[in-house]
């Protein structure tokens, strides 16, 4: 749901004064959304929901300084985006994250075979996979994803271009067990540059 920055200055003097139904309706507007990226990010449901505790934690916080010159939900996904940053420096560094049953659908990006995309995501560098999940997975704009991970448009748009090329690659690769029977056909759809 789209909010005018009218509508949203309400809803936050509302959460500021405190109101019940303001509170429910930020968890409630946010929740879903912030929890389906860190799930992706974490590839572990517990983290995810840790994670997505620990944002409106932080955002309910740090409200009273909140800068309208960005959307709630912009702040609320760099806090988020924050939160995981340091949630991933506490795991240890040769962590080795697969897809399971539990993250397999969560992706919600349309026109693909699931489980191969995210499978290719894993194994994207940690920058881009995070850039494209934040554009594609949650419909931020570049201007919006440089918010939250606090670097320059022009290191998003690289970002970018770099996850999309490479994703190109392996979704269009043969898998080993179909490699020379013929039957394999490139999966790769509807992940192509788009201007935002």
């Amino acid at each position: 749901m789209i909010f005018t920055r009218n509508q949203e200055k309400d809803k936050i003097r509302r959460l500021l004064a405190g109101e019940k139904e303001a509170g429910d309706w930020l968890v409630e507007t946010h929740y879903p959304d912030l929890y389906r990226l860190l799930r992706f990010l974490t590839c572990s449901e517990e983290a995810a929901q840790d994670l997505t505790q620990q944002t409106f934690t932080a955002g309910w916080t740090a409200l009273p300084g909140f800068r309208s010159g960005s959307s709630l939900r912009t702040w609320l996904h760099r806090i988020g985006y924050h939160e995981y940053a340091r949630w991933r420096k506490s795991q240890p560094s040769d962590i080795s994250i697969e897809v399971s049953e539990e993250v397999s659908g969560v992706s919600g990006l349309p026109g693909v075979e699931t489980l191969a995309l995210e499978r290719a995501l894993l194994q994207l560098p940690e920058e881009q996979r995070e850039v494209f999940l934040l554009h594609h997975l949650q419909s931020l704009s570049v201007s919006e994803i440089a918010e939250v991970q606090n670097v320059s448009g022009g290191t998003i748009k690289s970002r970018l271009f770099a996850a999309r090329k490479r994703l190109r690659t392996l979704m269009t690769e043969e898998p080993p067990h179909k490699q020379g029977n013929g039957d394999s056909k490139p999966i790769m759809v509807g992940i192509e540059g788009g201007k935002r």
